[in-house]
């Protein structure tokens, strides 16, 4: 049965106002029984017709109470039918209806049913068929300017930032885009555009712009200024005619390349500089250098280039940090500066390398007065963070021939009179001749070769007797080397390890003879071994950890470890050096100063570090019995270590009258010629059992 809506409805309300009106007199009437029940039937002796009254009470209740709830049974199933019947409907109905507004739906909804919302439904549907058959109106289109088209895809198509147009005079009639940082255009309309920019030429020297005679504008690049605003324009236009021919002014486009140019000034001028020190980079003294060849049919002077290379900056760069490092640069480098010409050009190369043009000065003399006069320079410490740095460089000069015109061949040949310089220790200046292109293409190659020292068992370790002075038996052995050089024989230490150090492959060789030196030494009774450690190795951060390693695995006590460290080393390691000396001693490893006397500050050293031993350089011996003042200067330097209760050795001991002066004056040990040539581990091993310190070898006779 299907009831109309407003039938449904009213049998809502109609039973829902007989539940309003049976509850008020249900909670009544439960309220007097209530208050019956514990005024009469809660005494101890309730009466007969008291008892009888309140079932009578209780009944009405329980009458009420079906009633009730079938009342309420009644209203929910009519709420029910009155959700399907009234409100479903109307909700299909508004869905359909904001659909076909929205152009979703396409077909009106008809609701099927002879009710009230059936005729609402058809009603819409009728009106949505009227509304869907009527033509869209027509919307009227605005008129285009033709001018104002074409200016906008000029705009468009070629992404500039602003568009303009001028007038016969030059006057600015129309603009539009991004112009000035927020310049408002309307404000530039009527004046002359030729005074708002000027165009700027390679030279960078401005002109005016010409905007009345016709010729087209081609990207040029302009200025525009205003205040302290500054900007730059790539600008392009063409001249505008009327219909006679006749000239009515420009139109054209421009685009912002500030940005633009500012960049590539700060690339060029990064090219050019150094930002570090501020000197011109190696490409432009190049070009300095190429500019002083070419003027010199006109200035009548010789061209020289200068290369310098710090000799110890790797060890300062390594034990310091870089920031240490770009200070001592800065440092060198206004040094430098200061010695230069007004026709000398100077430049940073490299890491820690510097370049000289000097022009119209008389060759070779005047090249080598600068060479000098940069030596003495670099000899002043350079202080950085309380720390004294001194340092030394290695300079290669070439001057150019007078058919030379490639300053590319200058520069080579004074790089290769550097190493020439280096590979000699150092400290020094050499001039270029043509012998040292040959030697540069031998270096080349033993560095080559040298990277395959060690991983191919290369170098040989040989044994070098250290006497003692008073008893004439054997203290211990000095290391050698030697390189078994594939094609060319053997190799000995001074001839490689130059190259090996300038190219860091010193750390490893040095890691490979301590190995190899503790281990033959673990065959020694309680003899010492000691081991040269360059510059390098001892700033290095693999010394530590490979000494204790190499301790550790040969089993050799460290006390019977020596560490030879020459004055040059000291000199170019500074304070870091008071580190690894700490580390070391707390190790137990004993540290020699190698060539005592050979350097400049040898007594500040002594006081500096914790030195074990001190070894006189081979200089002070070589006199020592023939020439007073040296046997003085011996006897004293050994007094001094005696009392600093340092040990002491005297290297280079040629003569048996040395030996017996240098004992008689107090040293301790003795090596050099007089006691044999390094020897192998074998031959050295023989040695020792030939002196009879070995357990169950026969006794021999001193030495001395």
């Amino acid at each position: 049965m299907r009831l109309k809506p407003k039938i449904s409805l009213a049998l809502c309300l109609a039973f829902t106002a007989a539940v309003v009106g049976l509850l008020p007199a249900y909670l009544a009437l439960s309220e007097v029984e209530a208050r019956f029940a514990t005024t009469y039937i809660t005494v101890e002796a309730p009466t007969e017709a008291a008892i009888t009254l309140h079932e009578q009470i209780r009944f009405g209740l329980l009458s009420f109470t079906p009633g009730i709830a079938g009342v309420v049974l009644v209203l929910a199933a009519l709420a029910l039918l009155a959700q399907r019947q009234i409100t479903t409907p109307i909700r299909t109905l508004k869905t359909a209806t904001r659909e076909l507004a929205e152009g979703t739906r396409l077909k009106p909804t008809i609701l099927d049913t002879s009710d009230e919302i059936g005729d609402l439904s058809r009603s819409v549907a009728a009106l949505a068929e009227t509304a869907l058959k009527a033509p869209e109106p027509e919307v009227p289109q605005p008129e285009v300017d033709e001018e104002d088209l074409q200016r906008f895809q000029e705009f468009t198509l070629l992404g500039a930032d602003f568009c303009w147009e001028t007038d016969a005079s030059a006057r600015l009639v129309f603009a539009g885009g991004r112009f000035g940082q927020g310049t408002d255009l309307d404000t530039l309309l009527g004046h002359p555009f030729d005074r708002l920019l000027t165009v700027l030429r390679d030279d960078d020297a401005p002109r005016a712009l010409e905007l009345v005679s016709g010729r087209p504008l081609d990207n040029l690049l302009c200025r525009y200024e205003a205040g302290t605003r500054r900007q730059l324009y790539r600008l392009t236009g063409a001249a505008r005619y009327d219909e006679g021919g006749g000239f009515i002014g420009y139109r054209g486009i421009a685009t912002d390349v500030t940005e633009q140019i500012e960049t590539e000034k700060e690339a060029k001028a990064t090219a050019f500089n150094d930002p570090l020190t501020g000197l011109p980079t190696k490409k432009l003294i190049v070009e300095r250098g190429a500019q002083a060849l070419g003027a010199r049919a006109l200035s009548g002077g010789d061209v020289a280039v200068i290369h310098i290379d710090l000799d110890t900056f790797k060890a300062v760069n390594d034990g310091y940090g870089h920031a240490t490092g770009d200070r001592v640069l800065t440092e060198v480098a206004n040094r430098l500066s200061d010695l230069l010409g007004p026709q000398d050009s100077l430049g940073r190369i490299g890491g820690d390398a510097f370049s000289i043009v000097q022009a119209n000065g008389a060759q070779p003399e005047a090249a080598e007065h600068l060479c000098l006069s940069i030596l003495k320079s670099l000899r002043d410490p350079i202080h950085v963070d309380g720390v004294n740095l001194e340092m030394t460089a290695s300079l290669g000069c070439a001057i150019a021939a007078p058919e030379e015109g490639e300053i590319t061949t200058l520069l080579r040949d004074a790089d290769t009179a550097m190493y020439e310089a280096k590979a000699a220790g150092g400290n020094i200046y050499r001039l270029h001749d043509s012998a040292m292109t040959d030697a540069l293409h031998a270096r080349i190659g033993m560095e080559r070769d040298l990277r395959h020292a060690v991983p191919n068992n290369e170098i040989d370790i040989y044994y070098r007797p250290v006497m003692r002075a008073m008893s004439g038996g054997i203290a211990g052995f000095e290391t050698r080397l030697r390189w078994n050089r594939p094609d060319h024989g053997a190799v000995y230490a001074d001839e490689f390890l130059s190259v090996a150090e300038e190219t860091g492959l010193i750390v490893p060789i040095f890691a490979y003879v301590l190995k190899t030196a503790c281990r033959t030494a673990m065959s020694w009774p309680n003899l010492t071994v000691a081991l040269k450690v360059s510059p390098v190795c001892f700033l290095h951060d693999s010394l530590l950890p490979t000494i204790v390693t190499t301790l550790r695995q040969s089993n050799l006590s460290a006390h019977l470890l020596e560490l030879e460290i020459s004055e040059s080393a000291l000199l170019s390691t500074a304070d870091t050096a008071l580190f690894q000396f700490d580390a070391l001693h707390e190790l137990g490893v004993r540290l020699v100063m190698d060539k005592f006397g050979s350097g400049t500050s040898s007594l500040q050293h002594l006081q500096r570090y914790r030195f074990n031993k001190l070894k006189l350089h081979r200089s002070f011996v070589a006199g020592v019995a023939t020439d007073p003042n040296s046997a003085e200067i011996v006897r004293s330097v050994l007094q001094m270590a005696t009392a600093l209760g340092l040990e002491t050795c005297a290297d280079g001991v040629a003569h048996e009258e040395q030996a017996t002066l240098l004992s008689k004056f107090g040293c301790q040990t003795l090596q050099g010629p007089l006691f044999g040539k390094a020897l192998s581990a074998n031959r050295a091993f023989s040695l020792i059992r030939s002196e009879g310190i070995m357990p169950g070898a026969p006794k021999a006779q001193k030495h001395l």
